[in-house]
């Protein structure tokens, strides 16, 4: 048994192809690869024995086993090795091509019975291996192949007998290309995708490809044979015989034209000897012109998400049924298109894609990410071109299986050279052979030599403009990078893509609206990819939703993998629920009494129910808009406006509006004798029938007692449990005392019914952050504070707006400022006035509709796997709370949160099963607070979207009791 693993080739597998399942000529026609009588699926279960080393496993044929596992599956799920989640680095050394020698090695084993005619080939093919394996049929050594994510095929009929069979792999966790597989994910080792076999003729269908293009009103296919045998063709009614090596047109009149919006596919059938091969197409073009995306002609603009295969009991062992589940959940959630990142997925995913209507970036099994890490002579960029030039032939390799698996199918609309490995000779052969053997674009967004730094000037850059590529691709530029310097260049050639824009990592993303009014009204611009589609918690032992650094690995990147725009269960979030209304095809507009709605669909027309309320006068139309088309409907006047629209075939909301029109009035403030008191350290002071006691050192009211209820303090808050987007901020933050900032008054005036204060916000060693006017007006029923605030501690680099990750240490913005009272938990039941029955932030609430909700408390928490700041309402008019004794109400203010947990046992908690019994309500409110962005990888909020450096603002807290 040689050590192919710690080599670079495969060892005696067939050369890459089309993916099909081929049918006995005998069989009932089906689309179902299950119902193929060549077809032997090999899933169930498998012998398995682990070894510590390739060392220990020499004997490995006559060493028995440890258990049963089924296949496909994950080791880690069953008590083998270790889970572990790395973002970036390697989890080994940096030291390619050579690998540890402790690497687990899996010995999985199964018998099989097959009886085939002397006559037949018999194909063992798998789907998934990770990372790479050494194939055994009755003992005998078959082959070696590595690439996790590819279809493998071994040509085993010599190695069979007529009866039952014994079949045998050596899984090796790590191998010398390894260093190719560096993606964000837990590194899984097992089968994770489908094995079997196919018995075929001697002679039989080996290759071929199918692509097809737009001529106006009609499609044309070209069919290429790429077998020794001729391949006879039926398609849309016309028969063909295609000559080995040799290919054939097809002209289908007023075609059909496939998309995401109408996936229409044509039946084609291929036949030669005793096989056929049922295969189902779209008619379409894909290409870049004139410096534009053109999908069957038009700038379509990408919707998208970036997915991996991921179940939380079975790690990257994703069933078919699973994979439909999360294309159902996307379709609902008015995605169109989806990165595989960072590997090509199976090749029933592309089927249920092309049926279904997603446009597909596939992208090939290429990641060299942690070699920045290991830069210590060299650049970032530097180190990952080392690894490009090694890797050049494997780079080729796994670029050459990505298109050759998946040519066919008629949802890849274009290819990825892979993520995140810089550019060198590896990239320089993928980008000639696509241009060679394909006519789809391509994107690869390493294609830039250059850092952040630089970017201004990508479009001056020589290797950028000569290079072998087709669209731009950029992760996560800012929206004010995209208009300073994007939009405005000169130099257009390529359209730009953003394969990743917006970081779903816990509470967010924010900032989606930014972003698509910039989508919507630029052509060059086509869209983006969310990064990522669901959370990667993994449930375990009884846990659930565990993340990196839950397993005592020894490497990992904590909770990183909590990044998706759904949760591991595939339940929504509100993140969620504003990607939907951003992605939405309908766009509404109110002017006075008329309503415009605007189809964004391409090519089909926007048919379905549209439901109206208008000032509670509620009606239903049966609508039909045509592409890139408006219809125009009367409303009232004034009042508010509510629409919301099912397509027809569907059986959820696509699309939604509420043009919000109504007064809000609010309280009067009571004017009665106001008695203030004061000592050596203290106001006391009594107006109606509450008493409130203020600290002269601090400005703070330290007691509000109303009728005898003692309520607590009225503190001033600059703080919010960090979010996993505000973790670069979080150091400064803490360093400047947000967290507890020692409150300092400065100067006091009383003046009637008025207290006023200076006082500044800080912590020792730093200047104060915050210096501000208070102004305390007492009345009957409650008592008016009024802030003018100039924010002191700014640090900023030149233009932290401009991308992600210049923030490092910055303190930049607050993340509120308002007022907070830790109240006793009988304060259960809130009612208020504002956006959203679940939480809105300045940046995520278009999804929002304005109402008056009521619930209790424990349920205004929503609960992220890692607690953090949540339950926030934006355009708030009002917020009571009531313990069934005091109601407390409060006005004036931007947002509020009321929430069962105080913001520093959500700062110090790891897991949402560790939070503490509940033992409080905590209520926020604020003048000004900030939005939530992307910046645990994305950009930071914008300008717009932040606590203003100066402002004023008041806030009327009311005190009634029953």
């Amino acid at each position: 048994m040689d050590k192919f693993h710690t080599l670079l080739n495969n060892v005696n597998t067939e050369k890459a192809r089309a993916y099909y399942v081929p049918f006995s000529i005998n069989d009932k026609k089906s689309y179902n690869r299950n119902d193929s009588s060549l077809f032997y699926l090999l899933n169930g279960e498998w012998n398995v024995k682990g070894y510590d080393c390739f060392e220990d496993a020499e004997n490995f044929l006559t060493d028995g086993f440890d258990k049963k596992i089924p296949v496909p599956s994950c080791v880690q799920y069953f008590g083998y090795d270790y889970f572990q989640y790395v973002n970036q680095k390697y989890p080994y050394a940096l030291d390619f091509p050579h690998i540890p020698n402790l690497n687990p090695i899996y010995h999985f084993n199964r018998a099989f019975k097959l009886d085939f005619a002397p006559q037949n080939k018999v194909y063992f093919v798998t789907e998934g291996v990770d990372s790479c394996y050494y194939l055994y049929i009755n003992n005998q050594f078959v082959g070696y192949t590595n690439i996790s994510h590819k279809v493998t095929e071994f040509d085993i009929t010599n190695y069979l007998v007529s009866g039952e069979n014994t079949v045998d792999m050596l899984v090796v966790k790590w191998n010398a290309t390894s260093y190719l597989e560096d993606q964000d994910k837990w590194r899984f080792t097992g089968i994770f995708r489908d094995v079997y076999l196919l018995t075929r003729s001697s002679r039989h269908i080996t290759d071929y490809k199918i692509e097809s293009n737009v001529d106006g009103i009609d499609g044309i296919v070209k069919f290429t044979n790429n077998s020794i045998d001729d391949i006879t063709v039926k398609l849309n009614g016309e028969t063909k015989i295609v000559k080995s090596s040799k290919n054939a047109e097809f002209i289908i009149k007023n075609a059909i034209f496939w998309s995401a919006e109408n996936p229409y596919l044509y039946e084609v059938e291929l036949a030669s000897n005793d096989e056929v091969i049922y295969q189902k197409i779209g008619v379409n073009s894909s290409k870049v012109e004139n410096g534009l995306y053109l999908f069957n002609g038009k700038p379509i603009k990408f919707r998208g998400v970036n997915r991996h295969d991921f179940h939380p009991e079975k790690g990257m062992a994703v069933s078919l049924e699973d994979i439909k589940n999360d294309l159902t959940v996307l379709k609902s959630l008015n995605v169109n298109a989806i990165r595989t990142s960072h590997y090509p997925s199976c090749p029933e995913f592309y089927n249920l894609c092309s049926e279904l209507g997603f446009y597909i970036m596939s992208e090939s099994d290429v990641e060299s990410h942690g070699a920045r890490f290991g830069a210590i002579d060299v650049s970032a960029l530097e180190a990952k071109k080392k690894i490009a030039d090694f890797y050049a032939d494997s780079i080729l390799e796994r670029n050459v299986y990505n298109y050759e698996n998946n040519k066919n199918f008629s949802c890849v609309v274009m290819w990825s050279f892979g993520n995140e490995s810089g550019w060198g000779k590896g990239f320089e052969l993928a980008s000639k052979f696509f241009k060679e053997v394909d006519n789809r674009p391509t994107q690869y967004e390493n294609i830039r030599l250059y850092s952040w730094d630089v970017l201004s000037n990508f479009h001056n850059d020589e290797h950028y403009k000569n290079a072998l590529i087709d669209l731009d691709s950029m992760m996560y530029p800012s929206t004010t990078w995209i208009k300073e310097y994007y939009l405005k260049s000169d130099y257009k050639v390529r359209p730009l893509i953003l394969c990743e824009y917006a970081h779903a990592m816990g509470n967010g993303p924010g900032g989606l609206t930014e972003y698509w009014d910039l989508f919507e009204n630029n052509d060059n611009l086509c869209g983006g990819f969310v990064w990522e589609f669901c959370n990667h918690g993994v449930s375990y032992n009884g846990k659930t939703e565990r993340y990196g650094g839950d397993f005592k690995e020894p490497v990992h990147d904590a909770n990183f993998c909590m990044d998706g725009i759904v949760n591991s269960d595939r339940s929504l979030k509100p993140g969620s629920y504003e990607m939907k209304k951003v992605y939405q095809p309908l766009l509404f507009k109110r002017e006075k009494d008329i309503i415009t709605i605007f189809n964004k669909f391409y090519f089909i027309n926007a048919i379905g129910k549209l439901k109206i309320v208008d000032n509670n006068k509620e009606y239903e139309l049966s609508i039909c808009i045509e592409p890139r088309s408006e219809i125009i409907l009367p409303c009232s006047n004034n009042g508010t406006v509510y629409l919301e629209f099912i397509r027809e075939g569907d059986d959820f909301v696509c699309a939604y509006e509420q043009f919000y029109d109504e007064k809000f009035i609010p309280t009067n403030k009571i004017v009665s004798d106001v008695r203030i008191d004061e000592n050596s350290r203290y106001f006391n002071v009594f107006a109606g029938k509450s008493r409130y006691l203020i600290d002269k050192l601090s400005g703070i009211i330290k007691s509000v007692n109303v009728e005898g209820e003692e309520l607590g303090s009225i503190n001033i808050n600059t703080w919010r449990a960090p979010t996993d987007n505000d973790r670069r901020f979080r150091k400064p933050w803490e360093e400047y005392g947000l967290r507890h900032p020692s409150v300092e008054a400065r100067s006091i005036q009383v003046d009637g019914n008025e207290i006023l204060f200076d006082i500044t916000l800080g912590t020792h060693s730093y200047i104060p952050y915050l210096k501000a006017k208070l102004k305390y007006s007492f009345y009957e029923n409650g008592v008016s504070v009024a802030i003018d605030y100039t924010q002191q501690a700014t640090i900023e680099k030149s233009n932290p707006d401009h991308n992600m990750c210049t923030t490092n240490g910055l303190f930049l913005y607050i993340p509120r400022v308002g007022f907070k009272m830790d109240l006793d938990k009988s304060f259960d039941t809130v009612k208020y006035l504002a956006l959203g029955d679940t939480e809105t932030y300045l940046d995520v609430c278009s999804y929002a509709l304005k109402g008056e909700y009521q619930s209790k408390v424990n349920d205004q928490y929503y609960n992220y796997y890692k607690p953090q700041e949540s339950g926030s309402h934006i355009g708030a008019d009002y917020v009571e709370l009531t313990n069934g004794k005091v109601n407390i109400r409060v006005e004036g203010m931007q947002s509020f949160s009321a929430l069962p947990y105080t913001a520093d046992e959500l700062t110090d908690c790891m897991h949402f099963d560790e939070l503490p019994e509940i033992s409080t309500t905590e209520l926020s409110v604020d003048y000004f607070v900030s939005g939530i962005g992307s910046n645990s990888c994305g950009q930071i909020p914008t300008i717009n979207n932040r606590v203003p450096q100066s402002g004023k603002g008041e806030i009327f807290f009311i005190f009634t009791k029953n």
